[in-house]
């Protein structure tokens, strides 16, 4: 019998809606085996750490703030959350998840330049969708990346998206093979000559800056402690609207802002930094440290 154009359509559709289906079922089971990488990393912090300090930021948070230290000084598990290429919404979603889990004591925010300026052509949320119904999400954060976002992640495959490999490679071996459990990763020095432009940046999208606002009302409701900071920047840094707008609103709320570009608050000299925007581990150390002398 000769099916008809619509009939075949169909059952192409139930086809695919079912080989989504069963690659939902592989992959979230691969997730939850994985023993190392970048995704056990991510499961272990997001729902299996329960740290009493935490670090937000981006890959300056990543690479700047050294966690052994900082459990060092406070005799407090730390763990850093930073992750190369996200913003303000990342750090709020991932404390959000967080709390749903466990109440942290302290929460340290590295503020990068250009902070609250319309989000980059990638998606700095991708790392979180293999845990998309485990984090704390909601439609309008997803509206942020794309009208049709919330829609998409119906799709058990557009979860996944390019991470199925790293996923069933990550299944063999042990969280020892994880680049960093903590977090932090240092930067190795390279000798390289670097250039002392001058940077300036007015760019702000006010629902960026909203998600700072709302981060920290999530940390005085719940008494958390919170301490932002401008990491080293290489750059010679005219203006920043993120910045400043950042330092008014610290100011106002009484919440302790650390700036150190421009070498404000201790000096760093450029063979501390692997590029413009980041210090090397040497330079990671000695900020650290010094950052830590200036905590109230």
């Amino acid at each position: 019998m000769k099916l008809s154009f619509w009939t075949k359509l169909i059952i192409c559709f139930l086809m695919l809606f079912a080989a989504d289906k069963l690659i939902g079922v592989i992959m979230n089971y691969a997730v939850m085996h994985v023993k190392n990488g970048s995704i056990y990393e991510m499961k272990y912090k997001l729902f299996e750490a329960r740290p009493s300090i935490i670090i937000l930021g981006s890959s300056r948070a990543n690479h700047h703030y050294n966690t052994h230290l900082i459990e060092e000084k406070f005799q407090k598990k730390t763990i850093n959350y930073g992750q190369d290429g996200t913003g303000i919404l990342y750090y709020f979603l991932v404390l959000k998840t967080l709390m749903k889990y466990h109440k942290p004591d302290m929460v340290i925010v590295d503020v990068k330049p250009d902070e609250f300026a319309p989000l980059p052509n990638f998606n700095p949320l991708s790392t979180l969708y293999p845990f998309i119904d485990k984090v704390a999400i909601e439609t309008r954060d997803l509206e942020q990346i794309s009208p049709y976002e919330n829609l998409q992640l119906k799709s058990n495959a557009y979860r996944f998206n390019n991470q199925v490999i790293e996923t069933f490679s990550s299944m063999r071996g042990s969280k020892e093979d994880t680049q960093s459990i903590t977090g932090y990763l240092p930067l190795p020095a390279e000798k390289r000559s670097l250039k002392k432009i001058d940077y300036s940046n007015t760019q702000f999208e006010s629902s960026m800056f909203s998600y700072f606002l709302q981060l920290i009302e999530l940390c005085k409701k719940n008494n958390i402690k919170l301490v932002l900071c401008a990491s080293p920047y290489y750059y010679n840094v005219m203006y920043d609207k993120s910045i400043k707008e950042a330092e008014q609103v610290c100011k106002k709320e009484n919440i302790q802002f650390l700036n150190y570009f421009n070498n404000r608050l201790h000096y760093f000299p450029e063979e501390l930094f692997r590029d413009e925007g980041h210090l090397n581990g040497e330079g990671a150390d000695i900020f650290t440290k010094d950052f830590l002398s200036r905590i109230q």
